[in-house]
């Protein structure tokens, strides 16, 4: 059968109804079909035949029709092109009478193979026609570093890897403050023409106030420079000058302290903040303590234990005391952080209330009504710190005492059943004293999941390890419901 066309392919705009799509091509097997769907952004995904679509018209002059068992979506393009195995499965037996029909079939097949091998070679890198010269398409062998683009060699004779786009991004911020530079200077130039003397005056004028920009650039530049320490630097006195750097802390060989320096003894004149992290996978701990009675985020110190953990510290002295924020990053430190708790559900759960202002579940007094949940303690804990549970809960009663209480109680990976009780412990938070200015208005109430040293029955928690938590009201004189606000809690680390 002759091949009238050299066309291989067709798409189809999606649009959550349609599902069948004509391929009016000849085709000589339902495989021989490859089926793409485009999303909206641009990742390509290819089908299954069976799974995802089924083909008709195989052998047919007039092609046939793929059929998706799921509509492609608005924003989504299908795509249907020809791509026959390459083999050759016609058999000719000496002697035998030639058979046309499978003859030809193997032909149409080759024409097939040659127009997808065609279609392949225009749709990649290739040389124009009318090239004379001598250009390697190979790519280099480094092809596959991060970030860069690539470029045509110093010698124009093949690709290399170029730049990295963070290298072209502040090439044109360079450039930018280039043109503004000239631009100055032109206007500078042109008053300079007034008068010689003036002109004379104003370079020397010029100059000194660049240099003195320059200068006060250079101080208030945030992330200058970048200083690396490790464990025999410690402790590291942060001094004025080395404000507005970023310290890379390797704690392989042991612990790092780096001691903040005082707030009100900065220089106004240069950058208030700098950046520390935490760059190795030790166990070791970077500690950040504060000068004096300065805070950090409100505390004694920051810690950064795990790997990547950072934090950006900014100065600010107009409270009192004089308080370093640390914006954290990348890893948490192990200080602070939160872990939202979703809860179930059993024969004894209490009531689910739900309005236009809130979720709740309503604790009835006395009837032992209990919620469950479960978290696992995250890696970046830091053996000793306490956990707690961060609730807020509701009543409209304006006397009496409310309390909700937790059981916490600690399962081991490896080691304890999930049903085990073995450790457990129950908070020990008081009740609430009710009154008018307390109904319907949200009480929080902190239940201590762990003791102070972070254990549950005398043993400590570890990262990895869950934790299964019992609420339940606990012993108090209010004869109305308790409403626990359960989308509004969080277990935090301290």
């Amino acid at each position: 059968m002759a091949l009238s066309t050299t066309t291989n392919r067709v798409s189809y705009a999606g649009d959550d109804v349609s599902t069948g799509f004509s391929f009016p091509y000849y085709f000589l097997a339902n495989a021989d079909l490859v089926v793409l769907i485009t999303s909206a952004l641009g990742v390509v995904t290819t089908k299954t035949i069976t799974t995802h679509y089924t083909v008709t018209g195989a052998g047919v002059a007039a092609g046939g029709t793929v059929t998706m068992l799921t509509a492609p979506a608005t924003g989504e393009t299908l795509t249907i092109y020809r791509d026959p195995a390459v083999t050759q499965t016609l058999d000719l037996v000496e002697n035998d009478a030639l058979p046309a029909e499978s003859v030809e079939e193997a032909l149409d097949r080759n024409a097939m193979i040659s127009q997808r091998n065609r279609e392949l070679a225009t749709r990649s890198i290739r040389l124009d026609d009318g090239f004379s010269g001598s250009f390697s398409l190979t790519l280099p062998t480094d092809i596959n570093t991060s970030n860069t683009v690539l470029v045509v060699n110093s010698t124009g004779t093949g690709f290399d890897v170029g730049p990295t786009t963070t290298d072209l991004i502040n090439a044109e911020a360079n450039a930018a403050a280039a043109a503004a530079s000239a631009g100055s200077a032109s206007t500078s130039a042109g008053a300079a023409s007034t008068s010689a003397a003036a002109a004379g005056i104003s370079e020397t004028n010029a100059a000194a106030s660049a240099l003195a920009a320059a200068a006060n650039a250079a101080a208030i530049l945030p992330y200058r420079d970048v200083i690396y320490v490790t464990n025999a630097d410690s402790p590291i006195t942060v001094a004025d000058t080395a404000m507005g750097s970023v310290y890379h802390v390797d704690c392989t060989s042991g612990a790092v302290t780096i001691n903040l320096p005082s707030i009100a003894a900065l220089d106004p004149d240069l950058t208030k903040s700098l950046v520390i992290i935490k760059t190795d996978s030790s166990s070791n701990v970077v500690t950040i303590a504060r000068d004096g009675t300065d805070t950090i985020n409100g505390d004694t110190s920051l810690l950064l234990a795990v790997q990547y953990a950072g934090a950006n510290l900014v100065a600010d002295a107009d409270g009192s005391p004089d308080d370093w924020t640390g914006l954290k990053f990348g890893a948490s430190g192990g200080g602070g952080g939160s872990t939202y708790i979703n809860w179930r559900e059993l024969s004894d759960a209490p009531e689910l209330y739900e309005d236009a202002s809130a979720s709740s579940y309503l604790f009835a007094a006395g009837l032992g009504q209990e919620l469950y949940g479960t978290f696992r303690v995250p890696s970046s804990y830091v053996l000793g710190k306490p956990i707690s549970l961060n609730i807020l809960f509701w009543s409209a009663d304006t006397t009496g005492t409310a309390l909700l209480s937790s059981e916490s109680t600690l399962i081991v990976p490896g080691t304890d059943a999930i049903t085990s009780t073995t450790n457990q412990r129950t908070s020990t938070n008081s009740a609430v004293t009710l009154s008018g200015s307390t109904q319907n208005i949200p009480q929080t109430v902190t239940l201590d999941l762990t003791d102070t040293s972070g254990e549950i029955n005398s043993v400590a928690v570890s990262p990895g390890d869950l934790i299964n938590i019992r609420l339940f009201r606990g012993t108090d004189t209010s004869t109305t419901d308790l409403g626990f606000l359960f989308n509004d809690c969080e277990v935090t680390i301290s």
